[in-house]
């Protein structure tokens, strides 16, 4: 009997990926100087006027920090909400954090958590922060979230002084949950012991601060509850509860901790420590379903971790929020890296199904930068990375980029073709690129002969590609295939055959081959 074997492989397909030959850059005027930290925060709205809402905490000696609402095309507006500056050698970083809606035209809240109040002969700093309810209306009000101003500044505890809500330093991280609701990290808060405080501008709802401890705990002074927060949904007693997570970098013994608060009842649900001193872990979460089980992942940054190096930088994910950690999550693996440093939820980019998420490196390098894609699966987040976003691979000169990565937007689907995009801050060389996905191609193959029997006839080989287009937009309208065919060495002549041919959108393509087998004594076994 004689067998041929025919493999078919398809090489060269079109995958998913960030487009990095039309990133699109986005300054601000030089004017401003080069030290504005412009891209340190960064928020991506869609509409029919996509525009890039960017921070920029070291604006002005004078005013601090600012916010610029930024078009595609590089036009940037400063919002101008203009805070005092005074009684501050380091300003006091307005646009350090931002977070807002996904869409033009709906809020956003920014704050600076180092604005100075002046009480007596001490100054404080409880934290500011700015609500925005329209983002189009450069000019237009804007209201004012002082959640600590009126609170204690300096309290006693055993006959000894300490900062109450006097270094609150509120809003050094921001989480709107809805359109008036947010989260503000208050990592200052008794004395560094730290507090999230859940806030909103409806004048009938009173700020919440959690934890609600009544007492003062010195053991967790300088662990800076806060520094990271976010909202979540765990199962608890069989039940999905709504919970409040916060990163806590110098706590549980300097390894890092994370806690979860019932969002409601101000309860500790539960608590992830870290497992490397000086690690910063918890320094950046992020709450996510990476798996479609309807309950939110916890991924923990640990950007100072040493690796085998130093300052390497890991992410820890805890699949629905178990305690023990999935897997580790480590990128390339650079020295001074400090991956983790960001986290972002990019959406269901490649459209699996699977929400992916964004992690960035932006001292990796010597301070370039970089922002790694990870997807989703049934499984969670697969442990390696898909693409490494760098300004070294991008089309054109972008050899001065400095601290790429340190803002990351969420993934936001600006242009209408259905797969997210991306902007992505670099901080310390003042720049925003705003980085768009390729559409993503799924194709069949098919191969079939005309054997019915095994003989010495010629075998006619037709193999087929057929392929779609993901997405809302059908514009790749040719793709260049190239097919691979090993053959059974008893098939006369060549036993490798490629062929390349273009191939049309939702169009069937075949070719055809013809191969002879040979007769050789050894593959015919006499039967008796």
């Amino acid at each position: 009997m004689k067998i041929v074997l025919l493999f078919l492989c398809i090489k060269d397909a079109l995958l998913f990926n960030f487009n990095l030959e039309n990133v699109k850059e986005i300054t601000v005027s030089s004017a401003y100087g080069n030290d504005t930290y412009f891209g340190y925060s960064v928020l991506l709205q869609a509409g029919r006027q996509p525009m890039i809402i960017v921070g920029a905490p070291k604006l002005s000696s004078r005013t601090g920090g600012g916010v610029f609402a930024c078009k595609l095309n590089g036009q940037c507006t400063n919002y101008n909400l203009v805070t005092s500056n005074g009684h501050t050698f380091t300003g006091n970083f307005l646009g350090i954090s931002l977070d807002g809606a996904d869409e033009t035209g709906g809020p956003f809240v920014v704050c600076a958590p180092k604005k100075v109040k002046v009480e007596g002969q001490n100054n404080l700093l409880p934290g500011h922060c700015f609500y925005k309810q329209n983002s189009s209306y450069i000019s237009a009000a804007t209201s004012t979230v002082d959640p600590l101003y009126d609170k204690p500044t300096i309290s006693v505890h055993n006959k000894v002084g300490y900062y109450d809500y006097g270094f609150g330093e509120a809003g050094l991280d921001v989480h709107l949950f809805d359109n008036r609701r947010f989260l503000l990290g208050a990592p200052g808060v008794k004395n560094w012991n730290g507090a999230i405080l859940v806030t909103s501008m409806s004048n009938t709802e009173t700020v919440r601060i959690i934890p609600e401890k009544k007492a003062f705990l010195p053991e967790e002074n300088d662990t800076y509850f806060g520094y990271s927060v976010r909202t979540a949904t765990i199962t608890a007693m069989n039940e999905q509860v709504e919970v409040v997570v916060g990163g806590s970098p110098r706590g549980g013994d300097l390894n890092g901790a994370v806690k979860i608060y019932d969002r409601f009842g101000g309860n500790l649900a539960r608590e992830f420590v870290g497992d490397e001193p000086g690690s910063y872990f918890g320094s950046s979460i992020l709450a996510v379903d990476t798996n479609n089980d309807q309950i939110d992942d916890l991924l923990v940054g640990a950007p100072m971790g040493s690796g085998s190096t130093y300052d390497e930088g890991y992410v820890y994910v805890y699949m629905s929020m178990t305690r023990s950690y999935h897997t580790k999550l480590t990128g390339s693996r650079k020295t001074a890296a400090r991956f983790g440093t960001a986290i972002s939820q990019l959406g269901d980019i490649d459209l699996d199904g699977y929400q992916d998420i964004a992690i960035s490196a932006p001292f990796e390098d010597d301070g370039v930068g970089a922002v790694y894609i990870y997807r989703g699966s049934a499984k969670g987040i697969q442990s390696v990375y898909s693409q490494r976003l760098s300004p070294s691979n991008f089309e054109g000169n972008f050899g001065n980029v400095r601290g790429f990565g340190l803002g990351i937007s969420r993934g936001n689907d600006i242009d209408g073709n259905g797969h997210n995009d991306l902007a992505v801050g670099a901080f310390k060389s003042a720049q925003v690129f705003v980085i768009k996905t390729r559409s993503i191609i799924e194709y069949q193959l098919s191969l079939d002969t005309n054997v019915s029997s095994i003989n010495n006839a010629p075998i006619a080989i037709k193999y087929c590609v057929y392929y779609t287009q993901k997405g809302n937009i059908k514009d790749i309208r040719l793709v260049n295939f190239k097919v691979k065919l090993n053959l059974d060495y008893r098939v006369n002549g060549e036993n490798a055959f490629e062929h390349t041919w273009v191939v049309h959108l939702e169009r069937n393509s075949c070719e055809s081959l013809t191969a002879v087998t040979q007769v050789r004594s050894d593959n015919v076994i006499e039967i008796r």
